[in-house]
C-alpha cells in the first residue's frame, strides 16, 4: 500500500451523555503498485458493538499482481486481467447487512505458454486451471468480457454469514441478465420497522 493519505474527524474517548459522538473516517491509497483504493466509515469509536457504516472500493486491479492471494485461496493464479471490488457494510443494533462485490475483466486463469513452457506445472495442476477457466469463460457476461458476483453478508456482529449458493447466483445474474458495475450501491439505514 503506497501513497496513503487518511483524516478522522469527530474521533473522541470522551463518554458524552447527549450530542453527536459518530467519528467519521476517509482514507485512499494505491494498492498493488497502482490500483486506486478509497474506504470511508461512520462509527462510535466507544460502542464495543455499535452501528457502524464501512465502504471499500478497489479498481483497477492488475490481477497478475493479486497471485499470492489468489494461490493461497484458490490454488490457482491469474495469467491476466484487472478486478474490481467494492463491499458495503452497515451495523445497527448488533445486526450486520452488506455485501462483497469482486467484478474481473478480460479474465484470463490459464496460459499454455505461463503455465505449461514456463512454470512446468504439474498435469493436475494445469489441468485444474484450464477447468476453471473454462467455467470463467462459460459464466461470464460476454459483452462485457467479466466474470463477477455479489455475495450478501448479514447475521449478529461476531457471527457474519455467507451464503455460498447466494454467490454463484450472482454470478448467473452477472452472466445471463446484467452486468455487474464497481459502483457502491449505497445501502439504506435499517430502520425500526425492520427488526420487526
Amino acid at each position: 500500500m503506497t501513497q496513503v493519505e487518511a483524516s478522522v474527524t469527530n474521533l473522541t474517548n470522551i463518554q458524552k451523555r447527549s450530542g453527536n459522538r459518530v467519528a467519521e473516517l476517509h482514507a485512499t491509497a494505491k494498492i498493488l503498485d497502482d490500483a486506486p483504493f478509497e474506504t470511508q466509515a461512520t462509527f462510535d469509536p466507544l460502542e464495543q458493538l455499535g452501528d457502524f457504516s464501512y465502504e471499500l472500493r478497489a479498481t483497477n486491479i492488475h490481477l497478475v499482481k493479486a497471485n499470492a492471494l489468489a494461490r493461497a485461496y484458490a490454488g490457482l493464479d491469474f495469467a491476466s486481467g484487472t478486478g474490481d471490488f467494492t463491499m458495503e457494510l452497515q451495523a445497527k443494533d448488533g445486526k450486520l447487512d452488506g455485501y462483497a462485490k469482486p467484478i474481473f475483466h478480460e479474465l484470463k486463469l490459464f496460459s499454455w505458454q505461463k503455465d505449461v513452457i514456463e512454470e512446468k506445472k504439474s498435469p493436475l495442476k494445469v489441468a485444474y486451471q484450464a477447468l476453471a477457466q473454462g467455467v470463467v469463460s462459460v459464466f461470464k457476461n460476454q459483452s462485457n468480457d467479466q466474470f463477477a458476483t455479489r455475495v450478501p453478508i448479514s447475521g449478529r456482529i461476531g457471527d457474519k454469514h455467507t451464503d455460498t449458493s447466494e454467490a454463484i447466483v450472482g454470478i448467473l445474474h452477472n452472466a445471463f441478465v446484467k452486468a455487474y458495475s464497481p459502483q457502491l450501491e449505497k445501502l439504506k439505514p435499517s430502520t425500526d420497522s425492520d427488526k420487526k
